[in-house]
């Protein structure tokens, strides 16, 4: 093939990117250095036929591939491999250079598709960090970047959830550790910021106020509002058309069309504008300068999930602070999130879990050892005549995972932070990353006689899906307070006797009921109420869906008010969302980072605060929760009653009621699920 194709002829270059493909396949078969250094020889000359930007240029198919031939990066990437082949044998550092220089290149170029950009990314940083180069913070911060654009503004959002789906692999964690490992702590923060909750950021970015660009282009930003409100519309028309007709299977494509033709206009505008003096940050993932802000009002922790060991970064208004968990390992970790999640299902854990569990810990494991002990003292206090001899009580596996939380990541964030047991604690936020989004931090302690330290004593506790979500302001509409209920009594008794109580503390006349006799709830019409309402309480059944997350929902006569369903409103004046339901907070274990749950739906669309679940939730206990917290939201500081509730304290509101729920004697699992999001 190559003596019919002679240089510089332009079809050259792949028969030698497929001679050099052969000579390293022998190369691996035989292990003959020679056929090694020919392989990357072949490909050089590949590459030179493939100049810069070509997307198949390999380094002779680089010199028939020269710039901007489309399919140079293809041989970059070919000749990396051998390069880096060689140096794994060799062990020249030159190789190693000249490989990750060129995969950088390839990850680079403007005229391949971001897909292939993000998989050249990904390996030019993975290999960078594995050899330690310099270069290994820079290819992580451009293979994050990318990740936006995978799910492009031009797709529906079902497509976008599952492309993240698809992509989901920990990157970000690996790119969080590096720059931890290397004592560059802020960049780990921006890390974190840039590559979690992608979905949610793509959602609000057609949402971003343009009144300082307003003022400097109405054009514009009439133009980019324009294009946004047309990308939002698209993006909630499902396009899968496996079962529609050729006519409509041909509409559908030809809209899909016209949508990611608005995003690469969208995409246009958004680089005008980033030319602007004083906007060349336009709508780009905040710097840690930025970020720092949001813990003015107390810390914000980041607790990063990973291999060998994970972290913890305290950040407060002034510094931020490294924890290294070693004994929490993503492995471990795994094992904690299975115990909680058998341990909240049933009052009673089967015996043979806990034996698995111990089979897959590392024999000198605090984990395993305190496991360990536990089923010892259970064959010691075995009573077989019960029926129980087999099992464990779920609250003895909590005391244990809640504990093992205390030892070995909470108590060193206390001591960090030199708070101690009050009456009045302080507030911190957790953004939680990986395994630690189904774990309950905020439960931390030793629940024992004698032994009695938790987290509860010394720090009021909320989440964040992510730090920027904090920096969103207050609502400063004028408009009156106005509160939303909503009951399915037909199926959950106590949940009248729930709005029996909300009643009792909020003023008629802000008070709108529904799911009561006469003014039935149907998904529409509360879906419809969110974008009017300061405060919503919902007192229904919740699912967390895992096949498709954006079908979870909160139950509403008789139909689903999904996340997706809830993304298509605006909600401007929403302080706080309470939601009295099941699983509201559970989350998607195959995109941990993306917070695809419900709370986190009602938070970004506008509420700035949301009390949910990790997992069911009692309906008798429904009531207490809400009776304890609107007393403390609608009293104010001399002990007066309040006509609007300061929902500011609705964390503080929250962390009484659980301790009212917690000292009536109640189950681990009834009173840990309770979290407070938001500001």
């Amino acid at each position: 093939a190559l003596e019919f194709f002679p240089s510089p002829h332009p079809l050259r270059s792949g028969p030698l990117n497929n001679l050099a493909t052969g000579v390293s396949t022998r190369f691996k078969q035989r292990g003959d250095p020679h056929d090694l250094d020919e392989s990357i020889t072949l490909d050089r000359q590949a590459l030179d036929l493939r100049p810069s930007p070509h997307p198949d240029r390999s380094m002779q198919a680089l010199d028939l591939r020269p710039s901007p031939h489309p399919d140079r990066s293809m041989s970059l990437n070919n000749l990396a491999d051998g390069l880096l082949t060689r140096f794994e044998q060799q062990d020249n550092p030159h190789d190693l250079h000249c490989a990750l220089r060129h995969i950088s290149e390839a990850a680079n170029s403007t005229s391949v598709s971001p897909s292939n950009r993000y998989k050249y990314a990904r390996r030019w940083a993975l290999r960078a960090n594995q050899y330690h180069h310099s270069s290994t913070l820079q290819a992580f911060d451009l293979a994050l970047s990318l990740i936006p654009q995978l799910v492009a503004l031009g797709l529906d959002i079902w497509a976008r959830q599952d492309t993240l789906s698809r992509h989901a692999d920990r990157l970000v964690g690996q790119a969080a550790q590096c720059a931890i490992n290397l004592g560059d702590f802020p960049m780990a923060v921006e890390f974190l910021e840039t590559g979690r909750s992608v979905f949610w950021s793509q959602f609000l970015t057609l949402r971003s106020p343009l009144d300082r660009l307003k003022e400097i282009s109405s054009v514009l930003a009439e133009d980019l509002h324009s294009i946004s409100q047309q990308l939002e519309r698209g993006s909630h028309q499902d396009r899968n058309s496996r079962t529609l007709s050729n006519r409509e299977k041909f509409t559908l494509e030809a809209e899909a069309n016209k949508y990611m033709k608005l995003a690469q206009d969208w995409d246009s505008k958004i680089t005008e504008i980033r030319r602007l003096d004083g906007f060349q940050d336009f709508l780009r993932p905040k710097q840690f300068s930025a970020l720092q802000a949001a813990a003015e009002d107390g810390a914000v922790i980041y607790l990063v999930d990973s291999e060998p060991a994970s972290h913890c970064l305290v950040i407060t208004a002034s510094d931020v602070h490294h924890i290294s968990l070693p004994d929490l390992p993503s492995h471990r970790l795994a094992e904690l999130v299975h115990l909680v999640k058998v341990a909240s299902s049933d009052r009673y854990v089967s015996r043979l879990v806990v034996d698995n569990v111990i089979g897959n810990l590392a024999n000198d494991s605090p984990l395993e050892a305190a496991l360990r002990k536990l089923t010892e003292e259970e064959d010691r206090g075995m009573r077989p005549e019960t029926g129980l001899s087999k099992h464990i009580s779920s609250d003895d596996i909590f005391r244990l995972v809640l504990g093992t939380l205390w030892d070995e990541a909470v108590k060193a964030v206390t001591e960090t932070l030199g708070l101690t047991k009050s009456n009045d604690p302080s507030k911190v936020t957790w953004c939680a990353t990986g395994l630690f989004n189904f774990l309950p931090i905020h439960a931390a302690g030793h629940y024992i006689e004698g032994k009695f330290d938790c987290a509860s004593e010394c720090f009021i506790s909320s989440y964040t899906p992510t730090i920027e979500a904090l920096l969103t302001p207050e609502p400063s509409s004028s408009k009156s307070f106005q509160m939303m209920a909503v009951i399915q009594s037909e199926n959950l008794r106590s949940t009248h006797e729930e709005l029996k109580r909300i009643e009792g503390h909020v003023p008629d006349s802000a008070l709108k009921k529904f799911g009561i006799p006469g003014n039935p709830a149907t998904m529409e019409l509360i879906a419809s109420e969110l974008s009017s309402a300061s405060l919503v309480h919902f007192a229904c059944h919740g699912k967390q869906d895992p096949v498709n997350p954006l079908q979870s929902g909160l139950q509403i006569g008789g139909e689903r008010l999904t996340i997706a369903r809830i993304m298509r409103e605006s909600v401007p004046n929403g302080s706080l969302a309470f939601l009295s339901a099941c699983e509201t907070v559970t989350g998607d274990a195959k995109i941990p980072d993306e917070a695809m749950n419900v709370a986190s739906s009602l938070l970004f669309t506008g509420f700035r605060k949301v009390v949910a679940t990790m997992w069911r939730m009692w309906d008798v206990d429904g009531p207490v929760i809400a009776d304890a917290f609107y007393k403390e939201l609608f009293t104010g500081p001399d002990g007066s009653r309040l006509e609007v509730p300061d929902t500011s304290k609705s964390a503080k509101a929250l962390w009484v009621a659980v301790n009212e729920l917690r000292a009536k004697g109640v189950e681990f699992r009834r009173w840990v699920p309770f979290i407070h999001m938001g500001k």
